[in-house]
């Protein structure tokens, strides 16, 4: 470290490109992450420091932590990506993914179709750095709301009503239901609709199946899993492929609404179904890998 130490002393208006290029001669690539965030500095705390929670959002961690690297994430992973420029490679992504989601190192390398990932996104709430966070999707949507020849309807889940009131300073919990379906039709949203509806109807629909399995009218296995869950059902379809005869059968209830949008809603409201785009507001980045399943 000690020829980046002295680069930074040389010339204080120095460009970001010449001071990479001087970092990168002296240290190498981990050096200078070592360098920047200060991981090469030896510390008793562990990594994060004591009880720390790293629920920052686009900031740097400034607690003491050592090089450990990081997640693999798939360039193309519908749910999650990760800003290199910001990621100091702190582990905490590693963390979670192995320790709480029970997914990283659990599986055999070398890895060769894909990389394993169950699209929880709880990767993105541990980083301290704000490299991994969901996936942008809004361009998408902003085209569709541009284009008149589209009919272009929104979802809402019921938890993003009381999660959204906080990022506009209320306070945590608030129920904005009301200024939530206002703001969507002020965007451009011909129809604002709400995933309750299709939760019913999955609720209804695995209550008829379990009750099916359980007097033999269904020869499927018991116990019943749900299929609400796209990170469960991907991480039983990784780990567990033997219990896939025990999820339901049924869609999850964004899926479900989404058929329905498109086949009874369209009818009843004579819309073209090609012409109808379905957008979701979800609180699970899963379910951004759910509804690009090719089934």
């Amino acid at each position: 470290m000690k020829d980046s130490k002295s680069g930074l002393n040389e010339k204080k208006t120095m460009d970001r490109r010449s001071f990479f290029k001087k970092m990168i001669a002296g240290a190498g690539l981990v050096g200078v992450a070592g360098s920047l965030t200060g991981c090469l500095r030896q510390s008793p705390e562990q990594t994060g420091g004591q009880g720390w929670l790293p629920y920052q959002y686009n900031v740097a961690g400034n607690l003491p932590a050592q090089v450990r690297g990081r997640v693999p994430i798939d360039a193309d992973n519908p749910s999650i990506v990760r800003d290199d420029r910001k990621c100091i490679l702190c582990g905490q992504c590693l963390e979670v993914c192995e320790n709480i989601e029970s997914v990283y190192g659990y599986y055999n390398l070398p890895v060769i179709d894909e990389t394993i990932c169950v699209n929880c996104g709880q990767c993105s709430m541990a980083c301290p750095s704000g490299a991994i966070s969901e996936r942008d999707d809004t361009k998408k949507v902003f085209e569709a709301l541009e284009d008149p020849d589209k009919f272009v309807l929104i979802q809402t889940a019921p938890a993003t009503r009381v999660a959204l009131g906080e990022e506009f300073g209320l306070p945590a919990g608030t129920w904005v239901e009301g200024k939530q379906v206002a703001a969507l039709r002020r965007l451009g949203f011909d129809a604002v609709l709400d995933t309750n509806f299709s939760a019913d109807l999955t609720i209804m629909e695995e209550a008829t199946e379990l009750v099916k399995r359980i007097t033999g009218e269904v020869k499927k296995p018991l116990p019943q899993f749900t299929s609400c869950s796209p990170g469960w059902v991907k991480f039983c379809e990784y780990f567990y492929p033997e219990l896939i005869p025990n999820i339901s059968t049924c869609k999850s209830p964004q899926q479900m609404f989404g058929a329905l949008a498109k086949t009874y809603y369209a009818k009843k409201r004579g819309i073209a179904p090609e012409s109808i785009v379905s957008v979701s507001v979800m609180p699970c980045t899963a379910k951004k890998f759910e509804a690009q399943r090719p089934e």
